[in-house]
């Protein structure tokens, strides 16, 4: 990726963050990092069916 396609997409993810979440600023993204709520990723694992355990 050039420089010039970077450029492009983080100019595009500071749009989607201004009109979805209204974040205008590094500062603003920081802090609304800090106060998203924790997410329990264990949903998201399941064992194989008919494996058991992983030992």
């Amino acid at each position: 990726m050039d420089s010039k396609e970077k450029a492009m997409k983080i100019k595009m993810l500071q749009n989607i963050l201004e009109k979805e979440y209204g974040i205008t600023s590094p500062a603003e993204l920081m802090e609304a990092m800090r106060n998203m709520p924790k997410l329990d990723i264990s949903i998201f694992v399941t064992t194989p069916s008919g494996k058991g355990c992983l030992s």
